[in-house]
């Protein structure tokens, strides 16, 4: 008798350290509307042909990023390109040959939805394994605490994993779907566009800015001296002056759409998304394994 209620004992306790699901999973299907292959937004760069075809035969859309001013080192080497075409027309031509551009890598969410990797804010390797999209609210609890255990995830799966990061603020100011900013939002859209301000100016530096705005959670004020520290100042001014973020925060809004919209965060895999907070490092390396 002793024994049957220690054994009852044990099993009650393990129930009641098993945390309950903070999330739920939403499937998603790969149909395709009509003959579009790539969602179009302002400013976008056009997709140069349909998508690749899926598990079904149809073809993906494309979800292409707002276009971005060429790097440094991609203009010098269109710069390189044109000397030696003038120089020699022939070795040009050669070169045009044997050198194709090589494709983008992309990552597949919502079941027919593809991006670039190396087009939208990322965490990690273009190339990596493991791709999925997070949509979150820097001012959001709920985001912050799901960032810790992504962190976790990540140091789990180390190269393999990469993560797109696009903020969604619940802010009516740029988020349409919004009713109502709660004041504890007030500033999301501004950290938003500065941290993808960050992320165009210097991608090296992007990962811990968007660190510290998770962890420390600065007020606009703050997160603008942080940022400044970081990259370029006029370089920076520069591209806060300019459409850049605000478009990029379009392009994630209308994903954040196509996902359902509602809840948030949302983490995009190929053929589910999750919603909610998930705020265990366990439960989030699962939720990869599982999805990816």
């Amino acid at each position: 008798m002793a024994a049957a209620c220690s054994l009852a004992s044990l099993i009650g306790l393990q129930t009641l350290s098993e945390a309950p699901a903070t999330f739920e999973i939403i499937e998603h299907g790969n149909e395709v509307s009509g003959d579009e292959t790539t969602i179009s937004a302002p400013s976008s760069i056009p997709a140069s042909g349909a998508g690749e075809a899926n598990d079904a035969g149809k073809s993906n859309m494309l979800f292409d990023a707002p276009r971005r001013q060429a790097s440094s080192s991609q203009q010098d080497a269109k710069a390189a390109q044109l000397i030696a075409a003038i120089v020699n027309p022939a070795a040009l031509l050669y070169g045009q040959v044997t050198a194709p551009e090589t494709k983008s890598p992309t990552a597949l969410v919502l079941g027919n939805i593809e991006l670039r990797t190396d087009s939208w804010p990322l965490i990690g390797r273009p190339d990596a394994e493991m791709v999925f999209v997070e949509l979150f609210d820097y001012t959001c609890p709920h985001c912050q605490r799901t960032h810790k255990s992504l962190d976790a995830a990540r140091e789990h799966f180390g190269d393999k994993l990469a993560v797109i990061t696009m903020p969604v603020p619940l802010d009516r100011e740029c988020n349409p779907t919004v009713n109502s900013t709660h004041p504890s939002h007030n500033e999301a859209c501004e950290l938003a566009k500065l941290a993808i301000a960050v992320w165009c100016v210097d991608p090296s530096q992007f990962e811990r800015f968007h660190d510290v705005l998770f962890e420390s959670t600065p007020n606009y004020a703050q997160a603008l001296s942080k940022a400044r520290s970081l990259v370029d100042q006029k370089k920076l001014t520069e591209m806060l002056n300019s459409s850049l973020p605000s478009d990029y925060v379009n392009k994630h809004v209308t994903l954040y759409q196509r996902a359902g919209a509602g809840t948030i965060p949302k983490l995009l895999f190929p053929r589910t998304s999750s919603v909610g907070a998930v705020e265990s490092p366990d439960a989030m390396i699962r939720l990869i394994e599982q999805h990816l």
